[in-house]
């Protein structure tokens, strides 16, 4: 008995169902070359973001050499002087008020050199503590005001370098803030410190307005200017004004402007800065929750 089998599968099936694996294949390639170029792209910018943090390592690194450099000639110097008038005084006594005068002047810029390292420590570990209280913010900038005007005057600069607050005139009864008011000393010192810093002579203005500003909308907050006619901010400096150890001058740790930001932020506040568009000088701006 013989069996015959008969097969439906012709040669053009075949050719078609090979033709479907082919297709199967080359869509399998295309999706894994799609994902090999997704791959390729992920891994370029991950360098390039790596190369990007590496950078940022190595300019604060630079930053902080920067800094300790500056903070150790800043401790040497005025070391030397205390030692130096020290000595002057037990040479000289009839010069007592000079040198005690002088004495004090560079025990104050330790204790304020050593007060900027330990609220950094403190902004880092999340322990900066606010201690809000209901006061007059013209009464306090006056204040600041006059004690850096007497020590113009000791340091015989008070006809080159003026400072002065521009009364707004908004309330007899002066303008009432809710805020940390040593901080907010801390903030107004540290700005006028860096103004006279960059200002040998000419003027520092500080003005007070509680119109609403382009940095916050919030009318219950007051805006405080302190306008002076220095160098300006150096243009390297500008975009990383207030990060820590940002400073090209040779005196200073550049801490302060950071500082002042981090006590700003403490309170929901913002900080700004930009160059006069005169060319002389600069403006800082930061507002304030009022009363």
């Amino acid at each position: 008995m013989v069996i015959i089998l008969k097969f439906d599968i012709t040669v053009d099936d075949q050719i078609n169902k090979k033709i479907d694996e082919i297709d199967i294949s080359n869509k399998k390639l295309e999706s894994n070359i799609k994902e090999l170029h997704r791959i390729i792209e992920y891994l370029v910018k991950s360098n390039e973001l790596l190369v990007k943090k590496n950078n940022q390592l190595e300019t604060q690194n630079q930053m902080q050499k920067e800094f300790i450099s500056i903070t150790a000639h800043d401790l040497r110097t005025s070391i030397q002087s205390i030692i130096w008038y020290s000595e002057l005084l037990e040479i000289d006594p009839q010069l007592c008020e000079k040198y005690v005068n002088l004495i004090i002047r560079n025990i104050k810029r330790l204790e304020r050199l050593t007060q900027n390292i330990l609220d950094v420590a403190r902004i880092e570990n999340n322990l900066l503590r606010l201690d809000k209280q209901r006061f007059n913010l013209e009464n306090l900038i006056l204040l600041v005001i006059n004690e850096y005007k007497q020590q113009l005057d000791k340091d015989e600069k008070s006809n080159d370098l003026q400072i002065t607050y521009e009364n707004p005139k908004q309330d007899d009864k002066g303008i009432i803030i809710y805020a940390d008011k040593a901080r907010v000393t801390q903030v107004i010192s540290n700005l006028i410190e860096n103004a006279i810093k960059f200002t040998t002579k000419g003027k520092i203005t500080i003005t007070i307005d509680k119109k609403n500003n382009k940095k916050n909308d919030d009318v219950n907050t007051v805006t405080v200017n302190i306008y002076d006619t220095g160098s300006g901010i150096h243009p390297d400096v500008l975009p990383r004004l207030f990060s820590k150890f940002a400073t090209k001058s040779v005196q200073g740790t550049g801490l302060g402007l950071f500082i002042s930001k981090s006590i700003l932020d403490a309170h929901g506040c913002k900080i700004w800065a930009e160059n006069n568009t005169d060319g002389k000088g600069a403006t800082f701006t930061f507002n304030l929750p009022c009363g």
